[in-house]
């Protein structure tokens, strides 16, 4: 079974950044360890407590604090979910509160490098420092964790495949075109009370010119607004909606796994002169990347085909990794097809 799971174009915020790459995670630290020189805490040490203030919901994020506390039994995690938006706020109002926390991990990246511009971040150099891309460091005071897609998703069971989107502008049309059909249907964060939800919307108007008539016709749709992904998903799963737009993708993937599902589709992007599309093995991250092209100098079209390795966790493009299948060409849309079908049973269930 495939699942609903689709993304619109990547946002250009990180350049040289793996090409699913939308925004990052970033954490404002400031982290001190009770430790021995060995780096282990002493054998009477009581454990030191680590307040972690975040965004991610605690079912996502407990099986990683766990395995950070039994790597490190001298700290004790206590963590606590919040909006991004209320992450900001008590960390400019109560800066040396006795409630304020020690690192603050949010998905609104442009909310985190502000508190750490202005200020309300201590200088930390990890330990891990080696292994960290410049990219996702900020002055020792903020440091990206993960790259993640941001996507579409839609009830398969419910939307016909002539109305999903295939890019902002094919949503557009459809809202227009077929507005009864998604009148109270569409789902979205909502800008004012997420600060992910509004930095999604600022590189929106950054991408695209359509932005504002795209706000407007999801308006005119009654789209419902949302401070979180989660309850997105749900109600498009259930059914209450066909389709949330600017959701995070490891939720969704995280869902379809729940789902026992074998393959989501991460991109897909349909031109005049082209095709683009990247399918991933839900279980084991490897993913078909298909392409066609049509050049000016060229009476019939190409067909590419690779297979590569993205990240299972979070659909991030690992472009250190060699790709599993090397591109291949094809002269016909018909081999084309058999060959993204025999890569992907090849690829998919049942490979090791």
């Amino acid at each position: 079974m495939r699942t609903c799971l689709r993304v619109l174009p990547v946002y250009r915020l990180l350049a040289g950044a793996c090409g699913l790459a939308l925004y990052v995670l970033f954490c404002a630290v400031a982290f001190a360890a009770n430790t021995g020189l060995d780096g282990r805490a002493s054998a009477d040490a009581p454990q030191v407590p680590l307040v972690v203030h975040g965004t991610t919901d605690d079912a996502e994020v407990a099986d990683l604090l766990a395995e950070f506390m039994r790597r490190h039994p001298e700290v004790l995690v206590q963590y606590s979910k919040a909006s991004s938006r209320e992450l900001f706020d008590a960390a400019v109002k109560s800066p040396g509160a006795k409630s304020a926390a020690d690192v603050i991990w949010s998905s609104s990246m442009d909310l985190q490098i502000k508190l750490a511009n202005d200020g309300y971040a201590a200088e930390y150099r990890s330990p891990e420092v080696d292994g960290i891309p410049g990219w996702a460091r900020w002055k020792d005071r903020a440091y990206g964790i993960t790259a993640e897609p941001v996507v579409i998703i839609y009830n398969k069971r419910l939307l016909r495949e002539a109305l999903v989107p295939k890019d902002r502008s094919d949503l557009l049309r459809l809202l227009t075109d077929h507005l009864a059909v998604f009148r109270g249907k569409i789902a979205t964060y909502d800008p004012e009370l997420s600060g992910t939800g509004l930095l999604f919307i600022t590189q929106d108007v950054r991408i695209t010119a359509q932005t504002w008539k795209l706000v407007a016709a999801m308006g005119r749709a009654e789209v419902k607004l949302y401070a979180s992904s989660d309850p997105m998903i749900d109600r498009v799963g259930s059914g209450e909606l066909l389709l949330a737009y600017n959701v995070l993708g490891s939720y969704a993937l995280e869902r379809a796994k729940r789902e026992r599902q074998e393959w989501v589709v991460l991109f897909e992007d349909v031109t005049p002169f082209g095709s683009e599309r990247l399918e991933m093995h839900t279980r084991t991250g490897r993913a078909l990347h298909a392409s066609s092209k049509t050049e000016l100098d060229r009476p019939r079209p190409t067909f590419d085909l690779e297979v590569v390795q993205l990240d299972p966790e979070t659909g991030a493009w690992l472009v250190d990794q060699p790709p599993l299948m090397p591109s291949e060409r094809y002269d016909t849309h018909e081999e084309w097809q058999a060959r993204t079908d025999q890569a992907r049973a090849t690829f998919g269930e049942g490979a090791t």
